[in-house]
C-alpha cells in the first residue's frame, strides 16, 4: 500500500495518534490490540477519501471507538479451534443413558403408586401445587375448599409420601 505523504494528514497523525492511543487504552486495556486499532482507524480515515470533514478528530475517535466495540464483541465468543477436551464435554449429548432412562422409569413408577395412595382431594391438592405451581389460593378457590384445608391435604400428602419414601428401602 501506498504511504500518505500528505502534510495534513500526517500532522494529523502527529497531533491525535497519542491522544487515540490512550482513549482505546480506556476501553481495550491490550497495548497491541490498541496499537491495531490506532493503525485501523487512520487507514480508514485515508481510505475514505473524505478531505470535508469538519472534525477529522470526531471521525477518528468514532471510528476507533466502533473498532474497539468490534474487537471486544468478537473476543467474547469462544473459537472452536481453542475448545478444550472439557470444555468441549459441555457439549456432549445430555441425553441419559440406558441404565439412567431404566432408574428414572422406575422411580417415576414408585412415585405414581405412592401418589394414587391419596385420597382423591388431597392427591388433587398435592398435584396443583407441586406439578402445576399453583398458589394455596388458586388452589382452594379452583376445587372450593378453604386455603387452610389446602395447607391441611398439602402437609397429609408431603408427610404420606415422604413416610413411604423412608420405608421403602427396609
Amino acid at each position: 500500500m501506498e504511504v500518505n505523504r500528505d502534510p495534513l494528514f500526517i500532522q494529523l497523525f502527529v497531533d491525535h495518534a497519542r491522544s487515540l492511543r490512550k482513549y482505546l487504552f480506556t476501553l481495550v486495556p491490550k497495548m497491541d490490540v490498541v496499537e491495531e486499532l490506532t493503525q485501523e482507524a487512520f487507514l480508514r480515515l485515508q481510505m475514505s477519501g473524505r478531505t470535508d470533514l469538519d472534525s477529522p478528530r470526531g471521525f477518528l475517535f468514532r471510528t476507533a471507538q466502533n473498532l474497539a466495540r468490534d474487537h471486544l464483541r468478537r473476543a467474547r465468543r469462544i473459537p472452536f479451534d481453542r475448545l478444550d477436551d472439557q470444555t468441549a464435554a459441555g457439549f456432549a449429548d445430555a441425553t441419559p443413558s440406558p441404565e439412567e432412562q431404566v432408574a428414572h422409569r422406575e422411580e417415576l413408577a414408585i412415585m405414581r403408586t405412592i401418589i394414587m395412595e391419596l385420597s382423591p382431594k388431597c392427591r388433587q391438592v398435592f398435584l396443583l401445587v407441586r406439578l402445576e405451581g399453583l398458589s394455596h389460593r388458586e388452589v382452594g378457590a379452583e376445587i372450593g375448599i378453604s386455603q387452610t384445608m389446602v395447607r391441611k391435604y398439602l402437609a397429609r400428602a408431603v408427610g404420606h409420601i415422604h413416610a413411604r419414601l423412608s420405608g421403602r428401602g427396609r
